[in-house]
């Protein structure tokens, strides 16, 4: 038997929360099969959203888009043509106080 088809007839070992450790209930291939299941439904299930959207959007043709609104530097910046100030510094890291050995205080 191949490496790989000994690791697909395995069950694995999985954590429960508080309680340990337990045998899988379902062989790798299974879990493998089931998640094969998953992915090809959900891809079904995006390319027909994706159908449909393509369609709204034929059927719906005869509506012009909203124009866009182009907003002119000058009126981002309050109006004035100046160079904006840059950002405040941040302020300086906060200094530590020294730690005093226990052997000089005694």
């Amino acid at each position: 038997m191949w490496k790989a088809e000994a690791m697909l007839l395995q069950r694995s070992v999985e954590s429960v929360l508080f309680q340990g450790r337990k045998l899988a209930g379902e062989t790798n291939a299974e879990k493998l099969e089931r998640f094969a299941r998953e992915l090809a439904k959900e891809h079904a299930r995006r390319r027909q959203q994706q159908q449909q959207a393509v369609e709204q959007a034929s059927t719906d043709g005869d509506v012009p888009p909203p124009p866009a609104v182009v907003v002119p530097p000058a009126a981002a910046t309050g109006g004035s043509t100046e160079a904006a100030e840059p950002p405040e510094a941040p302020p300086p890291p906060r200094r530590r106080r020294p730690r005093i050995a226990k052997s000089v205080l005694e």
